[in-house]
């Protein structure tokens, strides 16, 4: 049998830990990363068509929605040939999301400490 080309994404996913004797989601969480296969559903000169649907055959001939193109000669990628690609570009989405929510942290942290300096609140325009 032939084997149908794949291109490999790492995502991190929570799962709960369970529930208690009330029905009542129990505190915390416990984070796995899973590698996701996608199918390559046509090649083109600079890239590929993936599936992003979980339970596609390649048999779908007719298969029209849940597709994605893949630019593969682009640094950013959304999925990768190797898997160890895919790891690497894992590691840089999340270098890339903490400098996001630092930033985001700064900026609250900075306008929280303007809101306590204020003294006469009809200042504000």
């Amino acid at each position: 049998m032939n084997e149908k080309e794949v291109l490999f994404r790492i995502k991190e996913v929570l799962y709960c830990l369970g529930f208690d004797q009330f029905d009542d989601p129990l505190p915390g969480y416990r984070l796995e990363l899973q590698m996701w296969e996608y199918p390559i559903i046509k090649r083109t000169e600079k890239g590929a068509w993936i599936s992003l649907n979980p339970w596609f055959t390649f048999d779908d001939s007719h298969f029209q929605c849940g597709k994605r193109f893949v630019l593969l000669t682009a640094k950013k990628k959304y999925a990768c040939p190797t898997k160890q690609e895919a790891l690497e570009s894992f590691i840089a989405r999340k270098h890339r999301q903490i400098e996001i929510y630092e930033a985001r942290l700064e900026q609250a942290k900075k306008a929280l400490e303007k809101a306590k300096s204020i003294t006469n609140v009809e200042d504000l325009k």
